[in-house]
């Protein structure tokens, strides 16, 4: 827990993305979780409900995540 640390090159995994319908600002506060039967993983985690007023309600988004070859976490998001 003291250190020393460095970044991940592919930090962060997940942010922003304006450029979908309706546009996901401020993805955060998730969890990994497997689907009922296992065979799955999805990435649980609150975003800004209106991007136009970040400091509002927050809404639910469940986007599908996995590892790549080497063990480098990928999530397949944001989407809406």
């Amino acid at each position: 827990p003291l250190g020393p640390y460095t970044r991940h090159p592919g930090n962060p995994i997940l942010k922003s993305n304006f450029d979908i319908s309706p546009p996901v600002s401020g993805p955060g506060s998730g969890r990994l979780v497997p689907s009922p039967d296992g065979t799955e993983l999805f990435y649980v985690y609150a975003a800004h409900h209106d991007p136009a007023s970040p400091s509002g309600n927050r809404s639910l988004h469940i986007d599908r995540a996995g590892f790549t070859p080497t063990g480098t976490l990928v999530i397949h998001g944001p989407t809406t």
